[in-house]
Parts: C-alpha cells; sequence; structure tokens
C-alpha cells in the first residue's frame, strides 16, 4: 500500500518487483489514483483505488483482509503480518518507526525525520526498501504500458515541458515553481510541447500547448518520443525514470538533495541555497528561510538553456 501523489505511486513499482522476488507470489497493490500505469506489470495481481482518504484510516480498513501487508509512506515502509507469520525480511525497525508515524502529520514531520535522511545518500526508493530490509543497490522502478499517441501535428523533434508541480495543489503558488519559462522559450533552439495540468500557467511562446488535452498514458508516449523532457522536481522526474527516459533536466530547489535524484537524470541545482524541504511545516508554499526562494530565482534561463543543449 502507498498513497501519494503520481510521483511516489509510480516509485513503488521497486518495492513490488523486489517483494516478489522474495515470495514469488503476485501483489496486491492499494494506491489513491493512477490505476492505469500499472497494466501489463508482471508482479501485480489486483490494483485497488481508495481515493483521497487518511493514511491510518485506509491502513485499518485494509489490515486484517492480509496475511502480510506493506505500508509505506514516502520514505519509510512498515510491514504488518497477521498472526504468526514469519517475517519476509531482517529488519530493525527502532530507528524507522519515529519518520514512519509522523508521516502524513506535516506539523510533526520536520527536519530531523525528513531531511536529514539525505545523509544515506540515496534516492526515496532506495530509502523504503532499505526500511523495509529489501536489497536497495538498485532502483528497479518501471512502468510497463506502452500507448500510441495519435498526435500528428508534433514534428519529430522536440522538447516536452511541465512548468507544474503538484497536480492535487493545482494552480496554488509552490516554492519548487521556476518563474523564468517565458524567457527560456527564445533560447531554446527545437520546437516546444507544454503538457500538464489545464491549471498549469501556459508559457509563453510555447509551441505546442497540451495542457489538459493528454491522459498519463498518452503523456508516457509523448515522453519516450521527445528529444528531452524539461520539468522541476516532481512526478515527471519519477515517471521518466520508470520508463527508461534518460533525456531529462530536472530544475530543483528546495528539495534537490539526493532523494530526488535519479542516477541518468540531469539536474540544475541551485549554487546559492542548499535544499530546504520539511525543515518547515509550509516549506511547499513559503520559503522557510524568507529568502523569496532564492534558489530558484538563482537558475538564469541561460544555464538552463546551456544546460539544455549539452544534453541533447
Amino acid at each position: 500500500m502507498r498513497l501519494d501523489g503520481m510521483g511516489g505511486t509510480v516509485t513503488v513499482t521497486d518495492q513490488i518487483k523486489k517483494v516478489f522476488d522474495l515470495t514469488e507470489i503476485p501483489i496486491t497493490l492499494i494506491i489513491r489514483k493512477y490505476k492505469e500505469l500499472f497494466q501489463q506489470n508482471p508482479y501485480i495481481k489486483e490494483v485497488i483505488e481508495v481515493g483521497y482518504g487518511g493514511n491510518n484510516q485506509i491502513l485499518t480498513q485494509y489490515i486484517d483482509k492480509y496475511d502480510i501487508l506493506c505500508d509505506i509512506r514516502f520514505i519509510v515502509g512498515k510491514w504488518y503480518y497477521k498472526g504468526n507469520i514469519a517475517p519476509l525480511t531482517d529488519i530493525n525497525f527502532t530507528d524507522w518507526e519515529v519518520i514512519y508515524n509522523r508521516h502524513p502529520n506535516h506539523r510533526d514531520f520536520i527536519c530531523k525525520a525528513s531531511n536529514d535522511i539525505d545523509k544515506y545518500n540515496l534516492n526515496q526508493t532506495q530509502i523504503v526498501d532499505m526500511s523495509l530490509g529489501l536489497p536497495y543497490n538498485t532502483i528497479d522502478s518501471k512502468i510497463y504500458v506502452d500507448k500510441v499517441y495519435n498526435e500528428t501535428s508534433l514534428p519529430k523533434k522536440f522538447i516536452l515541458i511541465n512548468n507544474g508541480v503538484d497536480i492535487q495543489h493545482k494552480s496554488m503558488r509552490q516554492t519548487k515553481q521556476w518563474d523564468y519559462w517565458n524567457n527560456l522559450i527564445p533560447l531554446l533552439t527545437l520546437p516546444t510541447v507544454q503538457v500538464g495540468s489545464i491549471d498549469d500557467k501556459l508559457i509563453k511562446g510555447i509551441t505546442y500547448d497540451l495542457r489538459g488535452k493528454t491522459n498519463l498514458l498518452q503523456l508516457i508516449y509523448l515522453m519516450k518520443k521527445s528529444t528531452l523532457i524539461l520539468c522541476c522536481e516532481g512526478g515527471i522526474m519519477h515517471l521518466a525514470y520508470s520508463i527508461d527516459c534518460s533525456n531529462i533536466v530536472v530544475l530543483r530547489g528546495p528539495s534537490s538533495g539526493p532523494i530526488n535524484k535519479y542516477p541518468n537524470q540531469t539536474t540544475i541545482d541551485s549554487f546559492t541555497c542548499d535544499n530546504c524541504w520539511w525543515t518547515a511545516d509550509t516549506w511547499y508554499v513559503n520559503c522557510p528561510l524568507k529568502l523569496d526562494c532564492i534558489c530558484m530565482k538563482s537558475i538564469s534561463p541561460e544555464r538552463v538553456a546551456y544546460t539544455v543543449g549539452n544534453t541533447i
């Protein structure tokens, strides 16, 4: 069970494979939504969508239905066993308990329990594996769907851009956002395609506006066809890794630590400020240091265009 946004939901495919490798039993997956992402996954028996209820409420609803249930909450997962079932892995959960219990109670989910997790220098998927006693030397997130999108007007080469950071919060201003998309477009040499929610702000000068015009499977197809993907840290970044897209440039500011870094992706981070995610309970809407999000503002359009050119 993982109750998360699109990006976090994608990462659970790593644990699905590793638990199957351990047990040889197909997995029942409990998620909020995005069921279509798990079509054709050879390790899954069933996908149950539960919507946006509370973590503990939904855990209580399902915990007695299975001999073994794994509840994953962002950077930590916990095993629940019914009766005298023998543990699947040998893991001392004491050090992870505080993080598990605090999530998703954001007012308590502070730096000590989250931001400091960067000390492991691992991606968040690997930290979940570590907390569950699963192998964490690899990141095995993978989406198997392969949908063709009949969009004939797009050129053979294009840059796919997403300037949103969170579909759930719609157009709410967040600290992870970057403000210079309009200045960047004239500096790029290829046509641009903007994808995402209709709530995402339209970028001036974009060649093709596909906001709100694709479903997730069509988005995956466009990501695979693109010459390069450009986005802020968020769901697109996780999705790109799971479909083997290495042609991606990710802009990162308050959440620029190793937990949000994949080995095959190019990142552009601030030179002026370090990551500060969850050092305050409203870090994602208000700069914790009251520096007006200087981390994202210090990333210039010229630097992004230069990195994009080198990556292409």
